[in-house]
């Protein structure tokens, strides 16, 4: 499977699904799907029908340009979506919290919402290569919700665009109670015989659009 390179102090988004226990927040189910989604396979062709899809949505802030890949295929071929490597590093505090999504293949449409988010200290073990083996120790909590939504895909590839915006309660690298603003693309995959889509996305907190944010969107059947 494929995904955006994530750099030091990147944001990092994920909406991972079936991962939630009793309702929880899990940050190792998160990165754990994440990292086992690399090796996923693509799907080439559109499924029918619709797909419920539930899991988390993380997010932190961006210091260092984003490497996002193309959001349309205008110029030729869709260009796939670069590899989680071992360069992948997370920000020091990363906010994730709970996503339901449906796709609806027969509409071309993704919906959902994100909520109940925790904030999370995240620690890179001496040796740790891959999402994996991060360490996130939660550290506080935020309120609101984020609305999810999309369009897919299939002219020149199955893939898809995807947003997420709206207002959280709460502070965010000194911004209070801020708007979150991000959009960007994905794709489809099988892990394990569960449908899966996972994408990435950049964009801004703050209505004035003054800190940059990226990252990592994956929620499964």
């Amino acid at each position: 499977m494929k995904l955006f390179v994530l750099v030091p102090s990147a944001i990092a988004i994920a909406a991972v699904a079936g991962c939630t226990q009793d309702g929880l927040v899990d940050f190792d189910a998160a990165m754990a799907l994440i990292e086992e989604s690399n090796e996923a396979v693509l799907l080439e062709e559109k499924p029918e029908g619709k797909a419920e899809m539930s899991g988390y949505l993380g997010f932190g802030v961006l210091e260092e340009s984003p490497r996002v890949a193309p959001l349309n295929g205008e110029n030729g071929p869709l260009e796939p979506l670069e590899p989680i490597t071992t360069e992948v590093m997370f920000p020091e505090e990363f906010h994730l919290g709970r996503a339901n999504v449906t796709a609806d293949f027969d509409a071309n449409t993704l919906a959902g919402t994100a909520s109940d988010f925790k904030t999370f200290g995240v620690e890179i073990p001496d040796g740790c290569e891959s999402p994996g083996c991060l360490v996130g120790t939660e550290t506080g909590s935020l309120g609101g919700t984020l609305d999810i939504g999309g369009e897919i895909r299939d002219e020149k590839g199955l893939d898809f665009l995807w947003s997420a915006n709206g207002n959280l309660i709460g502070q965010v690298s000194g911004v209070d109670d801020p708007f979150v603003n991000m959009k960007g693309r994905g794709e489809f995959y099988s892990v394990d015989g569960k449908l899966t889509a996972v994408g990435s996305a950049e964009g801004f907190i703050g209505e004035i659009e003054e800190t940059g944010i990226e990252g990592i969107l994956a929620v499964q059947e």
